[in-house]
């Protein structure tokens, strides 16, 4: 979730940063803004465009799907090796 943050620079004006936590847990911020509507707004465009930004999902992703490529191709095998026993009472 965003917020924002009232700071005061050194001329003593009120700015409102517009922040947000990433994915991995950093907190980020979108930029300063002089009013604090304007900061809200920030907040919500930027996390939802952002929250993946620069996170390197790709390498764990690539993992998983091997695994799963690998799961299937073992599940497979080992219904394809079930030994076929007749049902009783089928004609």
């Amino acid at each position: 979730m965003g917020w924002t943050q009232k700071r005061k620079t050194r001329d003593g004006v009120g700015r409102f940063r517009a922040c947000y936590r990433h994915i991995r847990g950093q907190v980020q911020s979108a930029r300063t803004f002089a009013k604090e509507r304007e900061a809200d707004k920030a907040v919500d465009v930027t996390r939802s465009v952002a929250y993946f930004h620069n996170a390197n999902i790709t390498q764990p992703t690539l993992v998983m799907l091997l695994w799963a490529a690998i799961a299937v191709g073992t599940v497979a095998i080992a219904w394809l090796r079930q030994p076929r026993t007749p049902r009783l009472g089928c004609v």
